[in-house]
């Protein structure tokens, strides 16, 4: 299951209607990069389920000539993540297994396929699982992002002789929620 997804981001920030389910189809691929990335520099990776294999290539699906997907615990409606491929690193989501492929679901991904790459890097696949508590600063920060348009980013504002400051910082209230995932980064 992604980061968040449309359902919960708006139960979260009590949202009702149809009028925001575009923008928040397509900033949650994007925040969820960013928290990934960029905020917490974690990748919530599970520890026990995973290939790391020069068996693993590219196609329209992710395959392993060696079949070890279901050997190795993957299961489907799960998030993954991609690394040490040439083409392909990123986060998605499962949407059908079977021993030897991966098929996937790009709706919760910054990417819309993948690029076909042959099995002749060592590529890791690994199950990620986001802690159910982070839905709440991914909801906020999805907000921020929506409401930052509206904004046009001025940070301050004087009257007399006019001056105007712009910041494209997010607030401290929004990314001190990420702090008890951070990890250092080096």
């Amino acid at each position: 299951m992604p980061l968040i997804t449309s359902a919960q981001v708006k139960s979260i920030l009590q949202i009702t209607g149809t009028d925001y389910d575009t923008i928040i189809d397509v900033l949650i691929p994007f925040v969820q990069e960013m928290v990934v990335y960029s905020i917490c520099n974690n990748t919530f990776k599970n520890p026990n389920v995973y290939t790391y294999a020069s068996t693993i290539s590219f196609t329209t699906k992710i395959l392993d000539s060696d079949s070890n997907f279901v050997e190795n615990d993957f299961i489907d409606a799960s998030d993954i993540i991609v690394q040490n491929s040439k083409h392909n690193n990123g986060i998605y989501l499962i949407n059908g297994i079977t021993a030897g492929e991966l098929t996937l679901d790009f709706t919760y991904s910054t990417e819309t396929a993948l690029t076909v790459e042959t099995a002749d890097n060592t590529a890791l696949v690994q199950k990620i699982e986001f802690p159910s508590s982070l839905r709440v600063p991914a909801a906020m920060l999805l907000n921020y992002f929506m409401q930052k348009d509206n904004l046009k980013g001025v940070k301050s504002e004087s009257v007399l002789t006019y001056s105007v400051s712009y910041s494209e910082d997010i607030p401290k209230n929004i990314t001190s929620m990420f702090n008890k995932y951070r990890k250092p980064s080096w």
